[in-house]
């Protein structure tokens, strides 16, 4: 019965895996016509979805000053978008594609989240478990990263795309290391453990601290600004 759950839980981390592929891949996609700084302002939308779907499946928010904060966060969002340049506006592809990334990143929390133990009401770090969450975190993001980087493998080679290491540009490793280890493994790890411990919507409006980091980098970085309304 054990090796079964376990074998469960494995399918469902990969499963995971090729999920988080579509939250990555249209959150890029949008890059290419959307600045970082708003992108990822119009990607904080999730927060609220994960709120609604933690009321049903998770462990909810609790009391009326995390969703004032919650609405507060979703109000910045509003006017983000609102401060878009009329006579130059990003395409709408663009802020579709950052639009579909935090619903599919907000479905991807709240069944993380239930993977590693978190149920209606119950947080997962008070789940009866041999294993803590920490080491089920490890296990689960190495088996999702495994996973995503087989169906990004698996869609470069569909399109055509060079995909072996030796046509990567040397520059461009540093970059990719960054993401991938940085960006990528220790953020879903800390992630996780964190949200083991206060829930997955907690977590999510605690992470909304993100965008001020990435507005500031896209700045000093990329030489990004926003408009008065947007800061």
């Amino acid at each position: 019965m054990r090796h079964r759950v376990l074998g469960a839980a494995m399918l469902v981390a990969l499963a995971l895996g090729v999920m988080y592929t579509g939250n990555a891949g249209t959150y890029y996609a949008s890059l290419e016509t959307v600045p970082a700084s708003l992108a990822a302002l119009i990607v904080y939308i999730y927060p609220p979805i994960v709120a609604v779907l933690a009321a049903r499946f998770g462990a909810p928010l609790h009391g009326v000053r995390t969703w004032v904060a919650l609405g507060l966060s979703l109000v910045g969002v509003v006017l983000a978008v609102g401060g878009i340049d009329a006579s130059a506006p990003p395409p709408t592809t663009g802020l579709a594609l950052a639009i579909a990334s935090a619903v599919i990143y907000a479905f991807w929390i709240i069944l993380s989240a239930r993977l590693v133990g978190e149920r209606s009401g119950r947080l997962a770090s008070q789940a009866d478990r041999s294993v803590s969450p920490s080491e089920t975190a490890l296990g689960a993001t190495a088996l999702m990263m495994t996973a995503t980087m087989g169906t990004f493998w698996v869609l470069a080679l569909a399109s055509g795309r060079p995909v072996a290491p030796a046509l990567v540009p040397d520059d461009a490793w540093p970059g990719l290391l960054g993401v991938g280890v940085v960006a990528t493994f220790v953020a879903i790890v800390t992630f996780y453990v964190g949200a083991s411990r206060v829930g997955a919507a907690q977590a999510a409006l605690i992470a909304t601290l993100e965008p001020v980091w990435t507005i500031a980098l896209a700045a000093a970085v990329l030489g990004e600004r926003l408009e008065p309304i947007q800061r």
